[in-house]
């Protein structure tokens, strides 16, 4: 038995807006009626079992008063050690799985069901499909598999576009990397922008091009203008095309673009997520996902840590799905000299000034003294720059006008440049690459 509350019609982007919220509805009252008894949300499904009658009718002017949980929070599940041995089945007797991502040290971790990652992958599918990668393609894909990593998903969700699939792990050794993606005659590159760095690096260091691909789609990660531009000059041509998908480890797959999206821009899967965008202070939104076919650790208001605002023009393709466009991370703050700190000022130094993810490792420490400090280890060619280094630390102090009273007394100290070497390039459990780090 399939306990989904997703409609058996795939393709229903093209019914009318109407339509759509319609359906989404109906799911989300069969998710209130599958979860309101769960132990792992059924105390935030006390705010709509307190309320009037729910009825798939009403449910989309209720569904905010259930309290919004960030990644964390969901993470925290986990933690409940007292969670009964009921949640671990269910009525469609599938296997259970882990599934882990996330670019912080500690991957993050989810309960699924077997049958929840297929069908997810069937949607993610969809994204790889709609991205361009089709039957005729050669497609390699990149990344050693981290701590209960599941690479697995990536390789379901292209099986649904015909095509076929070259599983690179090993990204030590660039050279024999680029080797076999010649001698496999690959056409597509899947990837983790960070990935591509050390491919990049090593075919600028012998004055090579990696000619004849068609495609590059990335995930996990953004691949910002600066970054895309150095691609272009070693990989494809000028007919290369760049796509992405948008998904996170906890909430699934989220979105996909057809030919019609900007780099930013992405439909959104409705039949698997409904999504809200909540105005913050600031007056930013921030996405907030349900998705709608989670049972084992239901996924319910949850934060992504993505700012967003909705497309209103039609898009070109006719498809009348949502359609977001991502305006960033939201913005981590952590404390340097006992004064808060945006994360964002340092994170975003190898885009402001166009390096890669093996050009620069930014770090927090304390010194033998005590003080906090900000260190910045620089490729060798790149720290012989010295207006290189005197840039980057205006951009920070002058983002940063309480840390530099902070370093001018003496409290915090100054922003230190040293050399980059390979043991100081760090890789998360997951397997992506870490360009910042508090190692407090």
């Amino acid at each position: 038995m399939n306990n989904s509350s997703l409609p058996l019609k795939r393709e229903f982007d093209f019914l009318s807006k109407q339509e759509i919220h319609n359906r989404q509805a109906v799911a989300l009252f069969k998710v209130f009626q599958r979860c309101k008894d769960h132990p792992l949300v059924s105390e935030r499904l006390n705010a709509l079992n307190s309320a009037v009658k729910i009825t798939p009718s009403n449910i989309l002017e209720h569904w905010e008063n259930i309290k919004t949980i960030d990644s964390v929070g969901h993470q925290n599940y986990l933690k409940n050690e007292d969670l009964p041995p009921e949640i671990y089945f269910s009525d469609h007797l599938s296997s259970i799985t882990i599934s882990s991502g996330g670019s912080r040290d500690i991957p993050k971790v989810t309960l699924l069901s077997f049958d929840e990652i297929s069908r997810n992958s069937e949607f993610h599918g969809k994204g790889y499909s709609l991205a361009g990668i089709t039957y005729t393609d050669r497609v390699a894909t990149f990344g050693l598999p981290g701590i209960l990593s599941s690479e697995f998903t990536v390789y379901l969700a292209l099986k649904e576009t015909g095509c076929r699939i070259y599983p690179i792990g090993e990204m030590s050794n660039p050279e024999c990397l680029v080797t076999w993606i010649r001698k496999l005659n690959a056409n597509v590159l899947l990837v983790m922008p960070s990935d591509l760095f050390p491919i990049i690096e090593y075919l600028q260091s012998t004055k090579q091009r990696l000619d004849g691909i068609r495609l590059i789609v990335t995930g996990g990660e953004a691949l910002s203008e600066s970054q895309k531009r150095l691609t272009q000059q070693y990989i494809g041509n000028e007919f290369t095309l760049y796509r992405s998908t948008f998904q996170t480890s906890d909430c699934g797959t989220i979105g996909y673009q057809c030919e019609h999206c900007s780099d930013s821009e992405y439909h959104v899967h409705e039949e698997l997520q409904y999504i809200e965008l909540i105005k913050e202070s600031s007056g930013k939104s921030i996405l907030v996902t349900t998705n709608l076919d989670r049972t084992l650790m239901p996924l319910i208001r949850v934060k992504t840590g993505d700012y967003a605002e909705e497309v209103i023009e039609p898009c070109a393709c006719g498809r009348n799905s949502r359609r977001i466009r991502l305006n960033g991370r939201v913005e981590k703050e952590l404390k340097i000299g006992g004064e808060k700190f945006l994360t964002e000022i340092l994170t975003l130094i190898p885009e402001y000034f166009n390096l890669t993810a093996s050009d620069i490792a930014i770090r927090i420490i304390k010194t033998d003294s005590g003080k906090d400090q900000i260190l910045i280890r620089l490729r060798e060619s790149l720290l012989a720059s010295n207006s290189l280094q005197d840039k980057i630390s205006s951009h920070v102090l002058g983002r940063a006008l309480k840390l530099k009273q902070q370093m001018q007394e003496k409290v915090v100290a100054p922003i230190e440049f040293t050399s980059l070497h390979a043991n100081h390039i760090f890789k998360a459990e997951t397997g992506k690459m870490l360009v910042f780090r508090d190692l407090r």
